[in-house]
């Protein structure tokens, strides 16, 4: 299991480097955990220990003990960091712990071993510019805990995944922590760079935290990333921290992220892609000098986020809405919760919170039937030392119908809060109707199913790789349980509507899957359509209502088989893509190997078809009774 290092692609340009805040080197210790250093790179002495962790032990093929930047794919990525680090610290001391081989990759079991040394090195400051797809049991997570708790500010780079805004929900851990700053980055233009990851993440908690400009230059060459955005925070954290020593300012990591914070300039962009906003050095430390030492650790409180719903989320009379909310702050505190609304009934929270530097704790919306078209509140957080609020304001309509997104069994973080499907998501809230996450598996049964007019069953039985033990992970995946696959046919026979996405079995279980299809006789087979390459357009189609108009729709995943009544839509070289199943009690169910025509890319015409919006749509009507 390897975590990626994120080296975007380099550019050459010509761009002045950012301005520095200057000065004596000191004894802040800041570990750049990463692909080594090159000290005759880097001011003389300014590199307080070294180690490398690419060992055979760890997982590699072979040991590295050279401390040196092993420059993946020719780029002196360590050694960038650790500059850029110096160049927003004057006070900064490198620790270099080396984890990426010369071929980009990182294996969890060094990044950990490198973080708890890190620590043994009284390190003040992590800067974790890497990161990789959320994992089942990541012990990343558990060790950046333990930095935390011994004082130590980590920081970490969000992710390049955003493509855009495409790539939702993309954040990357170990950035995915609540107690980390996860650090986006901005263009030349101080804008979101394209490629900046995105939240929020799969459990409902925004991120990211701050923005820094995600590019350096070295020499005529500008490199772009968040993986550079990141040790600029740090750099400032660092500085942040001398600042409290000089002034004997008691200081906490959640002081210092709570700092940069709430003295982030303000974007007009989501939260879940700028978060705070931009972080400002010299703004965090105008308000650590004037906050009221006294009492120890200065009292200080960022709400993340601090307004609600998320602008493309749509909510329907009856509609059940949760979101995860961070109170991030320097010590611990007590909290009071108030909800200041006219309609306070359909709002839900905790009545107080105990909150050490960072807590998630959900908040409810409970819609009613029938009632306003427009909902506000006020919830307010309330401590010995200050108020708080986040603002919610949303509209209300009735909808056409209800669906359901099933992603219980999908393993991928892409999947949920709408993530890759969030163009699809979108497409259905503006034809008025309802959609509703599935999350766990636990809560499937007919009664629930019964609530929707239709339920889209996307990414059955992924693999994913669980790392609890990081010297043997292992894939796995969530199959349907015996019960789960009853009550989906039961549905359908009572009339309920299905629609069941898979892919090739590179990406799904699909035998687990096939479980699930048992009673529809439409089965995964385990051939990938196409057997390499990118997406392809199928245009042999059979005229019918969810195909009216579909000239051709973007393919990739598995072929398709039918035993039963099964009708079959679509076919690429007499291998089947789409197929239909009507009941005998009005069921309608839809089943086809791809989730390419109904994911974001799909949906925008990225691909190379451009009727994928339209079949996705029609599929949705049709099993609702609206074709």
């Amino acid at each position: 299991v390897i975590v990626l290092i994120l080296v975007s692609t380099l550019l050459v340009v010509l761009l002045p480097m950012l301005p520095t805040i200057g000065g004596q080197r000191g004894d802040i210790r800041v570990a750049v955990v990463d692909s080594g250093v090159n000290q005759s790179e880097l001011p003389f002495n300014v590199v307080a220990e070294s180690k490398s962790f690419v060992l055979t032990q760890y997982g590699y093929d072979f040991n590295d003990l050279d401390t040196a930047d092993s420059e993946p794919d020719g780029v002196p990525h360590g050694t960038i960091v650790a500059q850029t680090v110096l160049s927003n610290s004057y006070k900064a001391m490198i620790l270099n712990a080396k984890v990426i081989s010369n071929e980009g990759h990182a294996t969890t079991g060094a990044i950990v071993a490198a973080i708890n040394w890190a620590i043994e090195q009284d390190c003040d400051v992590i800067n974790l510019s890497l990161g990789s797809s959320p994992t089942r049991g990541d012990p990343i997570l558990a060790a950046i805990d333990k930095a935390i708790s011994r004082g130590v500010v980590v920081v970490a780079a969000a992710g390049n995944e955003g493509d855009g805004g495409l790539g939702s929900s993309s954040i990357s851990s170990p950035a995915i922590s609540s107690n980390v700053i996860a650090v986006g980055a901005l263009d030349e233009y101080d804008q979101p760079a394209d490629y900046s990851s995105t939240g929020p993440t799969s459990e409902y908690m925004m991120k990211p935290d701050v923005m820094a400009p995600g590019y350096v230059s070295v020499g005529s060459t500008i490199y772009y990333g968040t993986s550079f955005a990141s040790p600029r925070v740090a750099g400032y954290a660092a500085s942040l921290i001398e600042f409290c020593q000089e002034n004997d300012i008691q200081y906490t990591p959640g002081l210092i992220k709570t700092v940069l914070m709430k003295t982030a300039h303000k974007m007009e962009y989501p939260e879940y892609v700028v978060g705070a906003g931009i972080a400002d050095y010299s703004d965090a430390e105008d308000l650590l000098n004037s906050l009221d030492t006294s009492t120890g650790v200065p009292a200080l409180t960022y709400i993340h986020p601090q307004t609600l719903p998320l602008d493309y989320e749509q909510l329907f009379y009856g509609d059940d809405y949760t979101f995860g909310i961070q109170v991030i702050n320097s010590k611990i505190m007590r909290y009071s919760i108030e909800v200041e609304s006219k309609s306070p009934e359909i709002f839900s929270v905790y009545d107080g919170v105990v909150v050490n530097q960072s807590s998630v704790f959900p908040l409810w919306i409970h819609l009613p039937d029938a009632g306003p078209t427009e909902y506000s509140a006020r919830i307010v957080f309330e401590s010995d030392y200050n108020r708080n609020y986040l603002n919610i304001s949303f509209t209300v309509k009735a909808p056409a119908a209800r669906v359901a997104l099933d992603v219980s069994h999908s393993a991928w973080s892409i999947d949920t809060h709408y993530g890759q499907f969030r163009e699809f998501y979108k497409t259905l809230v503006k034809n008025s109707i309802s959609v509703t996450e599935i999350r766990s598996g636990t809560t499937i049964d007919q009664s629930l199913l019964n609530k929707f007019d239709a339920v889209l069953v996307l990414d059955p039985c992924s693999w994913d790789v669980d790392e609890t033990d990081p010297a043997q992970p292992y894939v796995y995946s969530l199959p349907y349980t015996k019960s789960e696959i009853d009550a989906y046919e039961a549905y359908f026979n009572g009339g309920g509507g299905v629609f069941v996405a898979g892919l090739a079995n590179s990406s799904i279980d699909v035998s687990a899957a096939n479980r699930l299809l048992s009673w529809s006789g439409f089965s995964f087979g385990i051939q990938r359509v196409p057997l390499d390459g990118a997406p392809i357009a199928i245009s042999d189609i059979t005229a019918h209502p969810i195909t009216a108009g579909v000239a051709s729709f973007d393919f990739v995943g598995a072929n398709l088989t039918t035993s039963g009544n099964g009708t079959i839509l679509a076919t690429f070289n007499n291998i089947t893509a789409l197929g239909v199943l009507e009941g005998d009690s009005g069921g309608r169910m839809v089943v086809t190997g791809t989730n390419f025509f109904i994911d974001n890319w799909g949906i925008t015409q990225e691909y190379v078809a451009s009727d994928d919006r339209t079949l996705a749509l029609q599929i949705v009507l049709w099993l609702t009774g609206q074709l």
